[in-house]
């Protein structure tokens, strides 16, 4: 059973259901890394990058080829999905706040991707791939983020993005949705301790009481079903056998999980991941969940970079990173440099500039401190590097 998976230090691929695990061959120097992945087979990989492109890996992961990259159009492509070899939908955030987000499809496996124009303009995905989701080809969610509290909308197409109706919503902004099928989904916004729920298509939501631990990360759906979901904070995972209307806690080995995202197959095997590189499997659609045996010794202690908490904020926010301990080569402090740029890579502030002993680090970004009441809202990145170690994540600045 053929899988891949990224994380922060490269690509991985499993051809046994996750039993034994090998890197793949990737020049993230020439087309970015890795943010969102849409498999079919292993000749049939599709990679969104953080540097706004799309690249498809063939022949058992071994050939790599770019198929879309346009700095005009996008910096960041948020999401890709694949539907089978040939049909897709990818989206990447607009570089400036006067162009629309960019919606990109193709009918013959990437060969092509045509831009469709729609009236999505000046607003983003704030979260990546969390925040947007197409059903197939033509229907599709998307939740805005930008300038203000009144852009925080959610839109629905049914022409697969050449226009998107704003539906109503009870939620002012979402850490995250998934939809099973056009009609069935699922939103959650943590600080109003709420999962949302629709049985059809967002005309009308459920409200249900839910105390998240923290950030919601992800909400998958297992292959199949509708009523049975997983549900993932920052430190608790969760699952549902009805659709999302009540919620047991799962218990993993981790303590403080760091859970980002859930990933199934099929009804049965699914996986884990979590922002300090520790991966859990179930090959039981959740019944136990077990932590990955010692192929992944190799990548569960090394450096990390988390999203932002919260995201988006005003006027701040905290960063969190890790230095590793692994091998002798990392048990001297190593000098670490985290820094926050703008669209257009201009230097806005830099947050740490100094030698770090293995561990775990937070720190606060607050905008008065650097800008005061001067920096506008929009998107920013934020980059960490130490050592041959750079990884950038994207944040959003809500006034």
């Amino acid at each position: 059973m053929n899988a891949i998976i990224s994380i922060r230090t490269g690509l991985y691929k499993t051809s046994d259901g996750g039993n034994n695990w090998e890197e793949v061959s990737f020049d993230e120097k020439k087309y970015g890394e890795a943010y969102h992945i849409s498999m079919i087979d292993k000749n049939n990989i599709w990679l969104g990058t953080y540097t706004g492109k799309i690249v498809k890996l063939t022949n058992n992961y071994q050939n790599v080829k770019l198929q879309f990259s346009d700095t005009t159009r996008t910096h960041f492509m948020n999401y890709i999905e694949m539907f089978d070899s040939k049909n897709g939908v990818a989206m990447g955030d607009a570089p400036t706040r006067s162009k629309p987000i960019l919606i990109l499809k193709t009918t013959n496996g990437g060969l092509d991707w045509e831009a469709i124009d729609n009236n999505v303009i000046g607003l983003v995905s704030g979260d990546g791939w969390r925040r947007i989701d197409f059903i197939d080809m033509n229907n599709g969610y998307f939740f805005s983020s930008r300038s203000s509290l009144l852009d925080q909308k959610l839109f629905k197409t049914t022409d697969g993005g050449n226009f998107w109706n704003t539906i109503a919503k009870p939620f002012p902004l979402i850490d995250v949705m998934k939809f099973y099928n056009k009609n069935i989904g699922l939103a959650a916004f943590h600080p109003y301790k709420y999962i949302y729920k629709t049985l059809d298509g967002g005309v009308g939501w459920d409200s249900i009481k839910f105390v998240f631990s923290g950030w919601v990360e992800d909400i998958e759906f297992i292959p199949g079903s509708s009523s049975k979901v997983w549900l993932t904070d920052y430190y608790n995972l969760y699952f549902s056998k009805d659709t999302g209307t009540s919620w047991t806690k799962v218990n993993v080995v981790d303590t403080t999980l760091r859970g980002m995202d859930i990933i199934f197959l099929d009804e049965n095997v699914g996986w884990l991941l979590c922002g300090n590189g520790v991966v859990y499997r179930t090959t039981n659609g959740g019944g136990v969940i077990t932590s990955e045996n010692n192929e992944w010794d190799k990548i569960q202690n090394e450096f990390s970079l988390e999203q932002n908490y919260p995201n988006p904020f005003n006027p701040a926010t905290t960063i969190t990173f890790s230095v590793p301990s692994v091998g002798a080569e990392h048990v001297q402090p190593l000098h670490v440099l985290l820094k926050v740029y703008d669209l257009l890579g201009r230097e806005i502030a830099t947050l740490v500039n100094e030698e770090k002993a293995p561990g775990n680090y937070e720190v606060k970004f607050d905008v008065g401190t650097f800008h005061g009441t001067s920096l506008p809202s929009g998107v920013y990145f934020y980059k960490l590097q130490a050592g041959e170690f750079v990884q950038a994540k994207k944040m959003v600045l809500l006034k």
